[in-house]
């Protein structure tokens, strides 16, 4: 399979739950003691390829510890309630100090892109998420993304490594790896889960042909998640979405959830044409966004 193409098709990804709040997983408990699970969806409607995870999990490192290491392990499983049987799962971890004489908890908030080696769901499964922790992990949410089987195009995991060839850093002594804007955010304005906000374009034109690799986008409110389309045009021409991502978030504090998120495949853009965003989420907010290309040779 020529899993690590750049591509330009209409099979943009599934994100489950779909246009929707992220999942909150049950609280892990501590050593290692699995939460229950979680149902994320009760019946997958298409024949669902898996390919990964947007993952935040928050922690609470208590107040005289010299260092702190958090341990989460999730897990996807299928299938009816009390019998769930594991498809996928990952790992992450973290550390922090927050030693003495501090006496109060700090909150520690971490959001990252999972992969999954592809596995296809059959259309109708139901979907659920749980995870385990060494204790210091104290809430998890998550996003699932993957495609639908039955419009198949290439799925990826995490693809600069692979592309290194076709990247104009690896031939040349000028800049390859670009972050629109530079030095400074775009703000977009999302609406209300399930309708999405108004188009705001992110590159006017192309200087070049790009791959679109990353997308980082942060709201300073409390308990906010989102999901965004990446969509291309051509001047004055209609826009099409093109490529979707993630970011959940589930807190009790304001604190934004955004990050560099990944796209599972890299977005092909042609010279002069148009990039633009928009979001759908929790609330009406503002979100201050940037995307990271790759100039092509």
């Amino acid at each position: 399979m020529l899993s690590f193409l750049p591509r330009r098709d209409d099979n943009f990804e599934i994100i489950l739950p779909t246009d929707a709040a992220a999942e909150a997983m049950s609280s892990p408990g501590a050593s290692w003691a699995f939460s229950s699970w979680n149902q994320l969806d009760a019946s997958v409607a298409p024949e669902f390829v898996l390919c990964g995870m947007y993952l935040n999990h928050m922690s609470f490192i208590p107040g005289g510890t010299p260092i702190g290491v958090g341990e989460l392990q999730v897990e996807v499983g299928i299938g009816g309630s009390g019998s769930e049987v594991v498809v996928a799962a990952g790992h992450t971890s973290f550390w922090g100090s927050n030693p003495s004489p501090n006496t109060v908890n700090v909150l520690t908030s971490r959001l990252i892109t999972l992969p999954f080696n592809p596995i296809l769901i059959p259309s109708g499964s139901r979907i659920s998420t749980r995870s385990a922790s060494n204790g210091l992990i104290s809430r998890v949410a998550c996003f699932l993304y993957g495609y639908d089987y039955n419009s198949w195009s290439p799925v990826v995991k995490l693809p600069i490594p692979d592309l290194d060839r076709y990247l104009k850093g690896a031939r040349s002594p000028t800049q390859g790896t670009v972050v629109t804007p530079s030095a400074g955010t775009t703000t977009i304005t999302s609406a209300a889960y399930s309708t999405y906000g108004s188009w705001t374009t992110m590159i006017a034109s192309a200087p070049r042909d790009l791959l679109v690799t990353g997308f980082s986008g942060w709201v300073n409110d409390q308990n906010e998640n989102c999901q965004v389309q990446i969509g291309v045009k051509l001047g004055g021409g209609s826009i099409f979405a093109r490529s979707k991502i993630a970011f959940p978030d589930r807190n009790v504090l304001a604190i934004p959830p955004g990050t560099m998120v990944y796209l599972p495949r890299p977005l092909f853009v042609k010279a002069g044409e148009v990039v633009q965003a928009r979001i759908t989420a929790k609330g009406i907010r503002d979100y201050e966004c940037a995307i990271l290309t790759e100039e092509l040779l």
